[in-house]
């Protein structure tokens, strides 16, 4: 080979060594749906989450990484377990330092694991696992006033948003339920990477991150009245969303979540700082939360209903028609009699004639001009009439 040629076969070789040892790309491993990403020195490539498969901090606090039932859920291990628990303690307070924002406060009595007594013996053991879509039979009030839980007769699913009770294999014992303040309800998620959809159209990482924290907001129930706040982060795709129930817009609404993110979701916020900086902006939740909300005006309530908007939209349509109308018949009554011949030439122009007909058009336009000379005459009488005004 010629020494030219074969210095630069070399040269070329060297480069895509180097840019295969740079890059590292590697394949997807195994349970990582759909994902490629370089290999670095902090360990394999995390699994993506489907959102059907994350677990529930309510009823699975176990594979959320935490100790008890919680308001956040980090299965990955994002966070240490003192970070972990300073940020369920600021979630749990915010329940109890916002007020209550239903209209019937009946709804938001939770239960709370200090009055929480079992009906069931000293063994506390579940002893049947029937099935019930109310949590009222499971709760049974004792004489001293504390709230018993009755775990030998129903199971309480999340849905409730009051008692998590389950018996499992008929011998757990029935589960810890979390303290519960009366106001607002925030749910943290953190994972390292989601699961786009891939098969019908390509999803981008804003919209996976839309749909994981609007599918957790009505698959875990959190609230009673619109005030439950489900935030959503994931880490490898570097993406952050809050969902709001309807209540919960009104204190949290859309431009100052765009605000805080601007201000406390910062570069160091994806490497390495979120134990800090995650903190910091829940507790910006908790500030705008407790923000007082502004008055509101009778019209802008009114508005609220779909059923008044479309009363209103009614209401323009007809206002609209009978002032068109009102156009059009001023318009034909001025309209000149001369002209309403020519006019009537002009509408037929361009039509296929038919010969039944053709014979008694001289009969109609004749009839027309007889019509227009009466009503002509009837104007003028109308319009000498006194008092009336056009």
């Amino acid at each position: 080979m010629c020494p030219v040629l074969r210095v630069v076969f070399c040269t070329i070789l060297v480069l895509l060594v180097t840019n295969g040892f740079v890059t590292g790309t590697l394949s997807s491993p195994v349970g990582c749906v759909g994902c490629e990403r370089a290999a670095t020195s902090s360990g394999p490539v995390a699994a993506a989450w489907r959102a059907q498969d994350y677990p529930s901090p309510l009823m699975e606090w176990q594979r959320c990484g935490r100790n008890r039932s919680s308001y956040l859920c980090d299965p990955d291990g994002i966070l240490p377990q003192e970070d972990a628990a300073i940020l369920d303690s600021l979630l749990f307070n915010l329940t109890v330092q916002t007020g209550c924002p239903c209209g019937n406060r009946t709804h938001c009595s939770r239960w709370s694991a200090d009055h929480v007594t079992f009906a069931n013996g000293t063994d506390n053991s579940c002893t049947a696992n029937a099935t019930t879509t109310s949590c009222d039979s499971c709760r049974v009030c004792s004489d001293d006033g504390g709230t018993v839980l009755n775990c030998s007769s129903c199971v309480c699913s999340g849905s409730c948003n009051a008692v998590t009770s389950r018996c499992h294999n008929n011998s757990k014992v029935c589960r810890e339920v979390a303290d519960r303040g009366a106001g607002y309800v925030m749910t943290v998620v953190l994972m390292r990477r989601m699961t786009l959809i891939t098969s019908s159209y390509s999803e981008t990482v804003d919209l996976a991150a839309n749909r994981y924290a609007d599918h957790f907001r009505d698959r875990w129930r959190l609230g009673r009245c619109g005030e439950a706040v489900v935030v959503v982060i994931s880490m490898e795709e570097r993406q952050i969303y809050t969902s709001t129930e309807k209540t919960a817009a009104r204190r949290l609404s859309d431009l100052d979540l765009v605000y805080l993110y601007r201000d406390y979701v910062t570069e160091d916020f994806w490497t390495g700082n979120i134990t800090r900086r995650l903190p910091v902006l829940i507790q910006q939740f908790m500030v705008k939360i407790n923000t007082p909300e502004p008055p509101r005006r009778l019209f802008e309530v009114w508005l609220e209903s779909w059923g008044n908007w479309f009363l209103f939209a009614m209401v323009c349509l007809s206002i609209a028609s009978c002032i068109l109308y009102k156009h059009r018949l001023k318009l034909y009554k001025n309209f000149p009699a001369c002209c309403q011949k020519r006019w009537l030439k002009v509408k037929n122009k361009g039509r296929k004639k038919n010969p039944v007909t053709e014979r008694f058009e001289e009969e109609v336009l004749t009839y027309e001009d007889t019509i227009s000379g009466m009503r002509l005459e009837e104007l003028q009488i109308r319009k000498n009439r006194r008092g009336f005004d056009w």
